[in-house]
């Protein structure tokens, strides 16, 4: 199987995970308001953890770097930019800087995610 066909196949599942988790939320009761997804939640609802790996979530493909112990790295791969930052920014722009680590036929797919979700997504991987 080529790697982009693999890609394919982790954008179909992100996407079922989110017709799953939508079919979950509207089968609540109109009078409770559905629960935030944790940071760890979010991670696996939006496929990040299809590709990497996180803290307390093995990846299911590896495609995509790790990222374990962001807290010890993350701020120092752009001069002038904090851990929250350079993680906040790889999340809503992943083609804003292209780390090291990143194999270079894999591209990261840009994620349908509102400011509190990045909020979560990098207290999660930074363990805050």
């Amino acid at each position: 199987m080529s790697r982009r066909t693999v890609i394919a196949a982790v954008g179909l599942l992100v996407a079922l995970t989110g017709l799953v988790l939508g079919a979950i939320g509207a089968g609540r009761s109109s009078d409770a308001a559905p629960a935030a997804l944790d940071g760890h939640a979010l991670f696996v609802a939006k496929g990040c953890s299809s590709c990497h790996s996180g803290p307390g979530s093995p990846s299911a493909t590896n495609i995509g770097p790790p990222l374990l112990d962001a807290a010890n790295w993350a701020g120092s791969r752009r001069p002038g930019v904090d851990a929250a930052t350079y993680v906040a920014q790889s999340i809503r722009e992943p083609a804003a800087f292209l780390s090291p680590a990143r194999d270079g036929d894999t591209e990261m797919p840009a994620l349908a995610v509102t400011s509190d979700e990045v909020d979560r997504l990098v207290d999660y991987l930074l363990e805050r």
